[in-house]
């Protein structure tokens, strides 16, 4: 059975990367006496980056692979491993910006050294935001040792994370290399 992994979001709910409302409804068709046809009926929009959603290397890459090459063999389907750190780890890198960058140890250790098929990650305590998403202030990447090792198994295929990119952050100021290691490993 397939599940959402998303906080719930109304058509207040601040959109990311100015994308505007996070979700719309429209109506189309409503009751009225002598209408047709007699049905309530909406529209609803839902911005690309409201819920849970998957990038294709394509998104970052030209030459990338499109999402539906992600629909061959098991990407997006199948047992995941959650993993939910503890502890607080964000140090901060400037007056808006905290940065958990996960260590091969930690992550090792969250793991009992068995790299996953495929990995969800979060922290137990990280800041949300009053819609209940990850508060993106708070970066969760995973570090260069830390990426490598879990790129570096052939059965791992799939990583998530609570944290939300955002075009504010400063990439030079991350260490997060995991996108770019997991994506030069990919040969469709």
């Amino acid at each position: 059975m397939p599940y959402y992994l998303s906080p719930e979001i109304h058509e207040d709910t601040e959109g990311f990367w100015f994308e505007g409302p996070s979700f719309q409804k429209e109506s189309i068709y409503k009751i009225e006496k002598d209408k047709l046809p007699p049905i309530n009926y909406d529209k609803l929009i839902l911005k690309s980056h409201s819920l849970t959603h998957i990038e294709g290397s394509k998104h970052v890459d030209n030459s990338g692979k499109t999402v539906d090459k992600y629909f061959n063999g098991d990407y997006l389907f199948g047992k995941a491993t959650v993993v939910r750190l503890t502890g607080d780890n964000f140090r901060k890198l400037n007056d808006t910006t905290y940065h958990w960058e996960v260590s091969l140890l930690e992550l090792k250790t969250a793991l009992n050294n068995i790299v996953p098929h495929k990995l969800l990650l979060t922290v137990d305590n990280y800041p949300k935001l009053v819609n209940g998403y990850h508060d993106p202030s708070y970066v969760l990447t995973l570090g260069q040792e830390a990426s490598e090792w879990l790129v570096s198994h052939d059965n791992f295929n799939l990583y998530g994370t609570s944290w939300k990119r955002v075009p504010i952050l400063n990439p030079e100021a991350l260490s997060d290399q995991f996108t770019k290691l997991y994506l030069n490993k990919q040969s469709f």
